[in-house]
């Protein structure tokens, strides 16, 4: 939901390092699913190595390297679902970028800061008849003291994907609380 400080923390990861390297993208238009990767690109491939389309591309340096790619306000890039909190991609380009995301070969992690659920992931999901390949996070609107103790980001700390929170992250909220 809205003022759970999913940017906040998203930034926060981002700077904690645990991944070869980082980006960080905060999608203000339902049209920029293609520059938020191609800028992706300029930074895990800058010299432009790897050949193909942009989504090959994106592709081959998300399962061979172990990025963190967090792409936040994700809402704007689909429109309202037929359930609540879910929401269906505008683009195609955004549903292929999804599609990418999801790969089980990925080593990379990609943490999607939305307020609706990219119910596309589901679709993918059952076309390929595995067993999950993206973890949902809900997090209700957070106060701070939940915060502090990592429980917003706990799942990706489970699963390995980072050491953990930011012990200047934690004095911050300590401090607001007070």
């Amino acid at each position: 939901p809205s003022g759970s400080s999913k940017s906040l923390y998203a930034l926060r990861l981002v700077k904690q390092g645990g991944f070869v390297g980082s980006f960080y993208w905060n999608a203000h238009y339902a049209n920029e699913a293609v520059t938020a990767v191609d800028y992706a690109l300029s930074y895990f491939d800058p010299n432009t190595e790897i050949q193909g389309s942009r989504y090959e591309r994106i592709a081959r340096c998300l399962r061979e390297h172990r990025y963190l790619l967090v792409l936040d306000g994700c809402e704007r890039l689909l429109r309202k679902g037929e359930h609540r909190g879910e929401g269906i991609s505008y683009s195609v380009t955004f549903r292929r970028l999804l599609s990418v995301f999801a790969d089980p070969r990925s080593q990379s992690t990609v943490v999607l800061a939305s307020r609706l659920w990219p119910a596309d992931l589901d679709l993918l999901q059952r076309e390929r008849k595995g067993k999950p390949l993206v973890r949902r996070v809900s997090a209700p609107r957070a106060e701070a003291r939940d915060l502090l103790k990592g429980e917003l980001f706990a799942p990706l700390l489970e699963l390995g994907y980072c050491q953990e929170l930011d012990l200047g992250l934690r004095k911050e909220l300590r401090r607001r609380l007070e």
